[in-house]
């Protein structure tokens, strides 16, 4: 029976016990992980958020290919990344494969238990930004980390993930809406040009083609809230009264 089994890409022989994927397992993975491996933070500017990689460096990048075709077969997707001096690096960064991964290995660890629990929590919306990096802080000063990310980050994460990919959201929303306001705003510029001094619904919504009065009404209103025109009601007989705007400032001031 064969104890070394060759590998195709380089032709360098790997023990038996690190390279048939059927030979691998998630105690494996996790005594790798708990001996190579680390929680990789760090943040772009202004972001509300952080970047969560779960990295395994490794000279010989074989062994790597292994545990990477072990983990597809988990559903967890990993990428080999090789650098120029020679260290090639397997790193999971979709939030769905980190949780993955931190469930198939966290029975198993127990030097980074802690920090992938954490990195969990975070991931999951469970955890704060700031405590997540405190957690990662007390590490270091207790010999289980070789950096800390309070080295180049702030505590300026007060947010879940979750929270903050809501505010993120919530930003987005009003952004959108103050850009189709501008827009709407711009509009009734053109057709305030085109209006006469003074002028009703009607004329209103023939300037500006809408379907309904409703929304020539709205503009109307609009223009009078932004304080282009004053609007009043004028009796008509029998009982009946119009609604007119008179305007206030000339179209050439709006449109400067």
């Amino acid at each position: 029976m064969r104890t070394l089994l060759e590998t195709e890409a380089v032709g360098e022989l790997l023990p038996s016990s690190v390279t048939a994927e059927g030979q691998v397992t998630a105690e494996y993975v996790a005594g790798f992980f708990d001996g190579e491996g680390a929680v990789a933070v760090h943040a772009p500017t202004l972001a509300a958020t952080l970047d969560v990689r779960l990295t395994i460096p490794q000279k010989w990048r074989p062994i790597l290919e292994c545990i990477r075709k072990f983990l597809d077969t988990k559903g967890i997707e990993a990428t080999i990344y090789t650098y120029g001096n020679g260290v090639s690096s397997l790193e999971i960064g979709e939030d769905k494969s980190i949780v993955a991964f931190g469930e198939l290995t966290m029975p198993h660890l127990v030097v980074k238990r802690k920090q992938v629990e954490g990195t969990l929590r975070y991931v999951r919306g469970e955890m704060s930004g700031n405590d997540f990096l405190l957690l990662l802080h007390r590490e270091y000063l207790e010999g289980r980390r070789k950096w800390s990310p309070l080295r180049v980050l702030r505590l300026t994460f007060p947010l879940t993930r979750t929270e903050a990919v809501k505010l993120a959201g919530e930003a987005a929303r009003l952004k959108a809406r103050e850009a189709l306001k501008e827009k709407y705003v711009a509009k009734l510029k053109d057709i305030y040009a085109r209006l006469p001094d003074e002028f009703d619904i009607a004329t209103l919504q023939k300037a500006g083609a809408w379907a309904t009065k409703d929304y020539a009404r709205y503009a109307g209103r609009t223009m009078e809230a932004l304080e282009w025109v004053e609007g009043r009601f004028v009796k008509l007989p029998p009982r009946f009264r119009k609604l007119v705007f008179r305007k206030k400032k000339p179209p050439q001031v709006l449109l400067s």
